[in-house]
């Protein structure tokens, strides 16, 4: 296990970051559907949660690569 890779920091590049931007874009936009579309509460909470985890590891992905 690479853990330098891991845990470094990985600035955005020129074909890196024009990926993490859609990436934000495409969670930012399904983050406000959950939150039009679903009442205030625990479950719309863990959704939102559960989306900001999984652009995460989508960006995680971008910058780390595959050997993650």
């Amino acid at each position: 296990m690479d853990i330098p890779n891991i845990f470094g920091y990985h600035p955005a590049t020129e074909i890196t970051g024009p990926k993490h931007d859609v990436i934000r874009m495409a969670f930012q936009s399904m983050a406000e559907a959950v939150v039009s579309l679903t009442e205030p509460g625990p479950n719309q909470t863990v959704a939102i949660r559960k989306l900001q985890e999984a652009m995460w590891a989508a960006n995680a992905a971008i910058a780390i690569g595959p050997n993650f």
